[in-house]
């Protein structure tokens, strides 16, 4: 259900919440349900104590492969990739590690916010094939036994030198509703980020979640919060729908017009006011100095069965992953504390992934 720019968002503390179950949100910030309760406990971001060699079974390696090579040949491929092309998958079951194993012919010319959605899949379709069998973990993804990023020098640069610039201390935080509607330039349309799944769009329920934490945030933290997205119900005439249903990109752009490098970045041809909307939330997060970081997911599946809630930080930060540990520790006391959710799965740790230059 969830969740990178060449900035990180949230140089002290960044976790992607993805939250399952929460698609009965109202879009329009209107009622309080389970969804509206999980976001008031996000906000509790202090430490909760946690509880306390390679191993393999070909049996489940060749499942999980099968359901990646299912995923790979219904693939819409992107700018730069080839048709065709073999997946490998492994478990390793001392870690619940999944690695997917692909050759150069899914190396696009551009690793941005259509690169990331493919992976996305690959995520979704190879965890569940696991949880039927062992919890999963972290998916690990290799192109001709290297990591995307070894074949884009230039946007693995941009994001060190941004960590690098990275400055905290602001005492703000940022609390980032996923997707949004966005123009597409290629296709000379404005379109949703995310696709229907089980009748309910991502772009649509994300926002509410949001304006609940911040409120929270500021409420029992009292900590100011900045939001990408905005909550106005004003119409967006370039559109013609109301701006809180807008990406973030095009907000930012009308609060931030003397600061093009937020919304305007450089990106790929492809896609790019995708791509600069994905990489305009931590550049926001940069530019404000924020201390922490939220994004918002519910990563949506065309699975019906829901696959519980995750939590997701920066690989190789651990502050980062101790902030994400409290949230989900917060998180399973609320749902699993409620009757008709004593069985939700929430996961037990956080799920590190590179999304230096998203998230």
């Amino acid at each position: 259900m969830t969740e990178t720019d060449p900035a990180v968002v949230a140089p002290a503390c960044v976790a992607s919440a993805d939250v399952a179950g929460g698609a009965g949100a109202s879009p329009r910030f209107g009622g309080r349900s389970l969804g509206m309760s999980i976001a008031t406990l996000l906000s509790m971001v202090a430490t909760c104590q946690a509880g306390a060699g390679e191993a393999r079974d070909r049996s489940l390696d060749a499942e999980v492969t099968r359901e990646a090579q299912r995923i790979l040949d219904r693939l819409d491929r992107i700018a730069g990739q080839s048709s065709g092309g073999r997946v490998h998958a492994s478990v390793d079951l001392a870690t619940s590690t999944i690695t997917l194993e692909f050759g150069r012919d899914l190396i696009p010319q551009y690793a941005g916010a259509d690169f990331e959605h493919q992976m996305d899949l690959f995520r979704h379709g190879v965890t569940e094939a696991v949880r039927k069998y062992t919890p999963p973990g972290n998916v690990e993804y290799k192109f001709d036994g290297r990591e995307i990023m070894h074949y884009f020098p230039e946007q693995q640069q941009e994001d060190a030198d941004a960590r690098r610039r990275g400055i905290r201390g602001s005492g703000m935080a940022m609390v980032s509703a996923a997707h949004g509607y966005y123009r597409h330039q290629r296709k000379a349309a404005w379109l949703w980020q995310r696709p229907l799944m089980n009748d309910v769009r991502e772009d649509l329920v994300t926002p509410a979640y949001a304006e609940e934490l911040k409120h929270w945030i500021q409420e029992r933290g009292r900590m100011p919060v900045v939001r990408p997205r905005t909550s106005s119900f004003d119409l967006h005439e370039e559109s013609g729908v109301e701006w809180w249903q807008v990406a973030a990109k095009y907000h930012l752009e009308e609060r931030f017009p003397a600061n093009p490098e937020i919304w305007n970045s450089p990106v790929g041809d492809s896609n790019r006011d995708y791509d600069q909307d994905l990489r305009s939330r931590p550049l926001l997060a940069n530019h404000l100095g924020a201390d922490v970081a939220l994004h918002l997911h519910t990563n949506g599946s065309d699975s019906e069965i829901p696959s519980g809630t995750r939590v997701v930080y920066q690989t190789g930060r651990e502050e980062d992953r101790a902030l994400a540990r409290s949230v989900l520790c917060y998180m399973r006391e609320l749902i699993t504390g409620q009757d008709d959710y004593s069985g939700f799965n929430v996961e037990s740790d956080p799920r590190a992934d590179n999304k230096g230059r998203t998230v």
